[in-house]
């Protein structure tokens, strides 16, 4: 028999419930919503956090960042450092992929400098191939990247929000679990 959790600040009983909406930025994206999918653990008594569980979590991040490579704002040095991270490459191997000196990528992650647009689409359309597999409902085209007018982000207030819900395995198409993408209300 499974022993009963409980808060590990006063050893109140614990609760779980199910967020109608989660928005986190330490996932590496801002403007992310998840909608009815995160379950939170929360003290009855003292009403902690415990824990937040998330279905499928490397489906997420890979439909979130497809979803952020499709948006035509000016990739910020946060979002290119997650999408770096999330294809699990070392600054050195994207600084090579994209023909630039790893100093280069630093300083685009430092919000230094500025990608310049051919190594923007690059990166883009190269996060949305790797990912596709993984984030099978999120849309990517490669087409729409290729004439796609990059536009400047003026702050983070104006950045366009993703809304994220999980469809269980039976009602989605691909025969397990997927992450759904839709623009914020």
């Amino acid at each position: 028999m499974m022993a009963k959790r409980v808060c590990e600040h006063c050893g109140g009983a614990l609760r779980r419930e199910r967020l109608h909406e989660y928005r986190d930025p330490l996932l590496g994206l801002d403007g992310v919503v998840i909608v009815d999918a995160v379950v939170e653990t929360r003290c009855a008594d003292c009403g902690r956090v415990a824990s937040h569980t998330f279905p499928n979590l490397e489906g997420l991040l890979a439909a979130a960042a497809t979803a952020r490579v499709m948006q035509p704002e000016k990739l910020s040095g946060k979002d290119i450092r997650f999408l770096r991270k999330l294809l699990d490459w070392p600054a050195k191997a994207l600084a090579k992929r994209v023909g630039v000196r790893e100093e280069t990528v630093s300083r685009w992650e430092n919000g230094k400098e500025a990608i310049n647009v051919p190594a923007e689409k690059f990166l883009r359309t190269v996060v949305g191939l790797h990912l596709r597999d993984i984030a099978p409902l999120a849309d990517f085209d490669t087409e729409a990247i290729e004439t796609m007018e990059i536009v400047p982000v003026h702050s983070a207030d104006h950045r366009v929000g993703l809304r994220l819900r999980y469809m269980r395995a039976d009602k989605a198409e691909h025969g397990h679990g997927a992450w759904h993408l839709g623009r914020a209300a």
